[in-house]
């Protein structure tokens, strides 16, 4: 795969956004999808949503608490994997990148873990230069407040839905390995290079490490199934995927899926809660 890029070249490419302030042009994408059984939450505007309306507020640059808006070391994702930033330095980014908000909806949001007050959350917004991003978070509940530990964030597109087809199959590819203990062969014929896994622990980075944290996979009594709730294509390369698993785990998942340069969907991002 072409997926390939070391920390350092992700920094030197970020700090350059921030100082000339590009971005890939892009065109409106109404590509959410929603598995049979699940409806979609309907789309909430700035204006109805508090979660998202004080995250706008940080951007825009009002004096807002941080603490009222994220976690303790939140973890910030990207296209190009972990974006590495203190978190000051990464709301100054976003400060510059997202600023002048003209559009911000949450499209799905689905209630993680109750019992630990964790959401998952697939949402969309639009800076003053019509530039389209789509977000993928975790939410922590926190008293009344929902509050950001995890954040996907990648330029969105306009993108054939012909794609959500590949996902059955890599899904399913996914399930028989995962049933067959192969725990190995799961991760490095399914997952990227340097795939992300984030379990509410440090993240782990790169198909060994992955494999190491799945072995309780090749336990001879454990099974899995994946249901997907909610897919949204973000681009021609990645799309984001909500799920049901059942089985030894029954919790939800995360996916982000990423197309490298010979077509082929993986899995960039892994998580569940």
């Amino acid at each position: 795969m072409d997926y390939q890029r070391p920390l350092q070249s992700t920094l030197l490419c970020l700090s350059i956004l921030v100082l000339l302030g590009t971005a890939c042009n892009s065109n409106t994408s109404n590509s959410g999808t929603t598995a049979r059984g699940e409806p979609i939450t309907s789309a909430k505007s700035l204006t109805e949503d508090t979660t998202l309306a004080v995250w706008a507020e940080l951007i825009r640059g009002t004096e807002i608490e941080v603490a009222k808006v994220y976690t303790e070391n939140p973890v910030f994702l990207g296209p190009t994997g972990s974006l590495g930033f203190p978190l000051e330095e990464q709301i100054r980014y976003h400060q510059i990148r997202y600023k002048d908000l003209t559009s911000l909806v949450n499209l799905h949001r689905t209630i993680a873990s109750e019992e630990r007050g964790y959401l998952y959350e697939i949402g969309h917004f639009t800076n003053a230069k019509q530039e389209e991003f789509k977000h993928l978070l975790i939410l922590k509940q926190q008293g009344d407040t929902l509050r950001r530990e995890m954040e996907f964030i990648a330029p969105a597109s306009a993108v054939d839905s012909s794609a959500l087809l590949a996902f059955d199959q890599r899904r399913t590819d996914w399930m028989e390995l995962c049933n067959a203990h192969n725990a190995e062969k799961l991760v490095t014929s399914l997952y990227t290079p340097d795939a992300l896994y984030y379990n509410h622990k440090p993240l782990i980075v790169g198909h060994e490490a992955i494999a190491k944290d799945y072995q309780y996979m090749n336990r001879e009594n454990y099974s899995l199934q994946l249901k997907p709730i909610h897919i949204e294509l973000v681009n021609d390369r990645m799309a984001y995927e909500i799920g049901q698993c059942s089985g030894s785990y029954g919790g939800k998942y995360l996916f982000v899926w990423y197309k490298d340069s010979k077509g082929t969907w993986s899995v960039l991002m892994d998580s569940n809660i």
